[in-house]
């Protein structure tokens, strides 16, 4: 149990690379921050540092993820990427997902922007891209990273097809270039 988390909203525990160390990335929703933690072993959490408010901050931070990309390709240059999934507040109104690119020392995470770390890179454009999980066990020599969201917003509850509604999109492989 973390006690010290506030009132966390979601979490995602990823692996960095290191062995026998795992990161869990915690949505502080009330507060627009994220906040780390590391484990030996998946049972005792220490905190470790803290991320935001920056970006967009219109709506609940929910649903964060962390995980390393190679840039164009090549696994010797790698960037780091967080996310953050808020409602409402997207670009478009409603529901979105927000990304920062940066580095990741373990404990803290960094924005590479050149400037103000409170820019919002977006991950779509339209209203209903929200909640996603990337998949972070696919064989290293596949290398791909595959990105799954949710099309819901709160704000379209009355959707001309109520098929469509809460389903999943259609997976997204995720690239990062120069």
């Amino acid at each position: 149990m973390i006690r010290d988390a506030g009132a966390p909203d979601q979490a995602r525990v990823v692996s960095t690379g290191r062995p026998s160390w795992w990161v869990m990335v915690v949505a502080l929703s009330p507060q627009r921050k994220l906040r780390f933690y590391g484990s030996p072993d998946l049972k005792r959490w220490t905190p470790l540092g803290e991320f935001g408010p920056a970006g967009a901050v219109g709506g609940v931070w929910e649903c964060p993820d962390l995980f390393e990309l190679p840039v164009d390709g090549k696994a010797e240059k790698t960037r780091w990427v967080l996310i953050v999934n808020l409602n409402p507040g997207a670009i478009a109104g409603g529901s979105g997902t927000q990304y920062f690119v940066g580095d990741f020392d373990g404990s803290r995470f960094t924005t590479a922007s050149s400037g103000s770390a409170t820019a919002a890179l977006w991950a779509d454009y339209g209203k209903d891209f929200y909640a996603t999980n990337s998949f972070s066990d696919i064989p290293a020599s596949d290398g791909r990273r595959i990105w799954l969201g949710w099309i819901s917003n709160w704000q379209n509850r009355g959707y001309p097809s109520r098929r469509l509604f809460t389903k999943s999109i259609i997976a997204r492989r995720l690239r990062k270039s120069r």
